[in-house]
């Protein structure tokens, strides 16, 4: 038989509206200038005023339409790095240009990459880093945690968003795929207008349908952690939004690493007292810092509602410098490996930060 030849590989297509398609990216070239944002950078906000208030004409009545005198002025950002590693055997090695082909990759799976971390904020919790993520613990949550169907809980966030904004912006919405197919499916009202790239609601609000957001519920900080034949008692510093049978995933500092993992709720004693199944040697009530947090599922999800979203990322560069840098000589391999890295950040306004959570079988 005939050699027929390698055939091109089809190019990557993210998700057509996931984050970028309503945060268009500001990227920025390697220059000694313009890369400076990569070591931190401040955002300013002014959406949120001290007080707003009404008057009448002689000035004898008033009252407070919303008062935020703590409002942050700014906030410092600190980037994040993505990093696409290509690797495969020098005896597969086809004629291709191996930097162009990890430089593709990097580009394609940008956007899900900074969904993942706009959404669970693994790196800033690990490295303790100032930068905003939907489930961080200052996210407010709607009606204490109770699961609503797709269709009501979207309209409560889309009500709670305008209250929260002084100026009663729009916001953006934040969905997992399931979510939003259940919602559009069930008479929800999605809009994708022209000049639009984005999904929008019937009454104007942007909506992020992102494939590498999660669903997973806000973290909620750990105050103790008890152990007695093999059940563990989670006290935690506000309400946990966990019930029987749901999922939850444990992240500790120094000291309770014995119980990082995930889990299933065994009992509900009350909104901040929860139990589960652990294997571990009994103890007694002892301060743990750290998080829990509800692992979204099949069933249940949690979305999300935010002020402005914006992105930035750096220009995509090759780390080899040449192809045999990239040469693993450990073992004798023959196997090759090219990694490309970017910076990347997103970062929202925090003006509005809601969160509620979905039964979708409902």
């Amino acid at each position: 038989m005939a050699f027929s030849g390698i055939h091109k590989a089809p190019k990557i297509e993210p998700t057509e509206f996931g984050l970028f398609a309503y945060a268009k990216p500001t990227i920025t070239k390697n220059t000694d200038s313009a890369e400076r944002w990569v070591r931190g950078f401040s955002q300013e906000y002014e959406t949120l005023p001290s007080y707003v208030r009404n008057w009448d004409e002689t000035s004898s009545t008033s009252y407070v339409v919303s008062s935020h005198p703590d409002a942050e002025l700014y906030r410092e950002l600190k980037p994040i790095f993505i990093e696409v590693e290509d690797q495969h055997s020098t005896f597969s090695a086809t004629g291709e240009d191996r930097f162009a082909r990890v430089l593709r990759q990097l580009e394609g799976v940008s956007q899900k990459a900074l969904e993942y971390e706009l959404w669970n904020g693994e790196i800033a919790l690990a490295e303790s880093l100032p930068n905003l993520f939907l489930t961080k613990s200052t996210c407010t949550v709607i009606a204490n945690g109770t699961a609503f169907s797709p269709v009501r809980g979207m309209s409560l966030l889309e009500h709670y968003a305008g209250e929260a904004s002084p100026a009663g912006e729009h916001g953006v919405i934040h969905l997992t795929r399931d979510a939003f197919f259940l919602i559009a499916t069930n008479s929800g009202v999605f809009i994708h207008d022209t000049g639009k790239e984005h999904i929008q609601t019937a009454t104007g609000t942007p909506v992020i349908i992102g494939s590498g957001y999660s669903g997973d519920g806000p973290h909620v900080a750990i105050n103790t952690i008890a152990v007695a034949t093999n059940v563990a008692t989670f006290v935690t510093t506000g309400a946990h939004y966990l019930a029987v049978g749901e999922t939850f995933s444990v992240t500790t500092d120094a000291g309770g690493t014995a119980f990082d993992g995930t889990w299933t709720v065994k009992a509900v004693t009350n909104s901040t007292t929860f139990t589960a199944d652990i294997t571990a040697g009994n103890q007694s009530a002892t301060a743990t810092p750290g998080w829990v947090q509800m692992k979204g599922d099949d069933d249940t999800k949690w979305i999300y509602a935010t002020g402005t979203v914006h992105a930035h990322l750096g220009e995509s560069t090759v780390v080899n410098e040449n192809l045999a840098q990239g040469y693993n000589v450990s073992g004798n391999q023959n196997d090759l490996k090219i990694k490309a890295q970017r910076p990347a950040v997103a970062y929202f306004d925090p003006s509005i930060h809601l969160g509620i959570k979905l039964d979708l079988t409902v």
